[in-house]
């Protein structure tokens, strides 16, 4: 499973632009969290291929959790609790790195386009959940 996980790592690293690839590279044991980066950094384009070659890497818990962030108005804290951070520049990435932080810092994250509708269909496109699928094809 180690071995997979590893080369699933590589294959997602081989699919990104050089610069993405090396920012990343230290997460190629945890390809899950390479693309749950790329779609925290609004690299939804490059995150799409990706997620449709390796399915299980966009679970619908990933996908909904972000589609909502990406609709929560601004000074909301989508979660109830903890600061609002708003992250958008591109500086900094990756900001999860499979620490113990990564909890806190999703909770608090939120993008600073939201609300985005265009946003959130996209995040949603990233899964071929039948349930997510539904809900993003519904009229609003």
């Amino acid at each position: 499973a180690y071995v997979r996980k590893i080369q699933t790592g590589i294959d997602v690293l081989d699919q990104l632009p050089g610069p993405l690839a090396l920012r990343y590279e230290s997460l190629v044991g945890s390809p899950s969290l390479i693309v749950e980066n790329l779609i925290v950094s609004l690299e939804i384009r490059l995150a799409k291929p990706i997620c449709r070659m390796f399915p299980s890497l966009s679970s619908s818990h990933l996908v909904t959790f972000y589609a909502h962030k990406a609709l929560a108005p601004p000074g909301v804290k989508s979660s109830g609790h903890g600061a609002v951070s708003s992250i958008g520049s591109g500086k900094g990435f990756p900001i999860l790195e499979g620490k113990n932080e990564d909890d806190a810092t999703r909770e608090t994250y939120r993008y600073h386009i939201a609300p985005s509708m265009p946003l959130c269909k996209a995040i949603l496109n990233l899964t071929n959940s039948a349930s997510i699928a539904a809900l993003n094809s519904a009229r609003v």
